[in-house]
């Protein structure tokens, strides 16, 4: 929508003041030239890598589509057939009758699983003429959220202090507190989570080096951050991958890639209690249920918003700003 880009330009204007705020001390430096070259630096890294990694992924993506009709013409279908046959032969030992009629149910298999391929890749060039269709509003809506930002980080104090004047004495002290209870708790996730990322980053890295795979660095960094999401993580990519190359007679790639997936785990779930700390995260039901509620509601932003939203609900909890979680423990004198 279109208050979007004004809300990300606050928040990046947000994560900037700090960092502005000491160089134009430390450098003497007016704090309006510094902001604009803070904003420019952020938004220039920004887009590099964003810019990397979408042509990484394109061509990525083509050679996969170019690759998928004969991966399935040279192994699947071959395989498909193999296995046909022998259910076939074994019924044909039973029933000589429902042998001819397994026959149909498999060539119709066969049939139906090459027209999917084809409707995939038909539907994917949907995807990207949608895509292409809705550029220019995507363009104008990230010069937007620059020339927000610019606009917040260089009034940025006035603007904050504005907003808090607004507000009566005690909802401002109310605010200062959540803010410092908030501001922790995210330092705290931002700092575990790339700690957790780096170590699945280094483990992908030896482990696709080992099994022979290609872009190892690249493929590596793209898996890593798909872990960091909840429910995804690295078994989105290494299951099925480790389940291809085996298909494929690949023995030696698809156990290594699935041995990979089994420590990565098994690691993950060692560390990530003691980084994260358990008394932060949430319970990891309600975490599929706010993903599943979070997705339906407000789409892809809701898919990480609002399992991130509860659980900072929950630090407010624990904070004793609110009380939503522990309602008896705050009713205690």
């Amino acid at each position: 929508g279109m208050p979007m880009p004004f809300i990300i330009g606050f928040l990046v204007a947000a994560l900037l003041n700090t960092p502005v705020r000491r160089l134009s001390k430390r450098l003497k430096l007016k704090r309006h030239f510094v902001a604009v070259c803070a904003v420019l630096a952020f938004y220039a890294t920004a887009g590099a890598l964003v810019g990397f990694l979408l042509v990484k992924l394109f061509v990525a993506a083509g050679e996969l589509f170019e690759y998928l009709p004969s991966f399935y013409n040279n192994t699947v279908a071959p395989l498909l057939a193999r296995f046909f046959d022998f259910t076939e032969e074994l019924v044909a030992k039973f029933d000589k009758t429902a042998a001819g009629g397994y026959g149909t149910i498999f060539s119709d298999v066969e049939i139906s699983l090459g027209s999917a391929i084809s409707a995939l890749s038909v539907r994917v060039l949907g995807y990207i003429s949608t895509f292409a269709t809705n550029l220019p509003m995507l363009v104008l809506e990230v010069i937007l959220t620059v020339i927000s930002t610019f606009f917040f980080a260089v009034d940025y104090g006035y603007i904050t202090n504005f907003l808090v004047s607004l507000l009566p004495c005690g909802a401002r002290e109310r605010l200062c507190e959540v803010k410092k209870c908030l501001f922790g708790v995210m330092v705290k996730y931002l700092r575990s989570y790339s700690l957790i990322m780096l170590v699945t980053f280094a483990e992908l890295v030896l482990g696709l080096t080992v099994a022979g795979a290609e872009n190892v660095f690249f493929v590596s960094l793209i898996i890593a951050l798909l872990d960091i999401l909840p429910v995804l993580g690295t078994g989105a990519v290494l299951v099925p991958w480790g389940v291809i190359e085996l298909l494929g007679a690949h023995f030696k790639q698809g156990i290594l890639l699935l041995l990979v997936y089994a420590v990565i785990t098994v690691v993950r779930n060692i560390i990530e209690p003691r980084i994260v700390g358990r008394e932060v995260g949430l319970h990891p039901t309600l975490t599929l249920i706010s993903i599943f509620v979070g997705a339906r509601l407000f789409g892809f932003v809701g898919l990480f918003g609002f399992p991130v939203g509860l659980s900072l609900l929950k630090s407010l909890d624990d904070c004793g700003q609110i009380s939503l979680f522990n309602k008896k423990k705050s009713a205690e004198p």
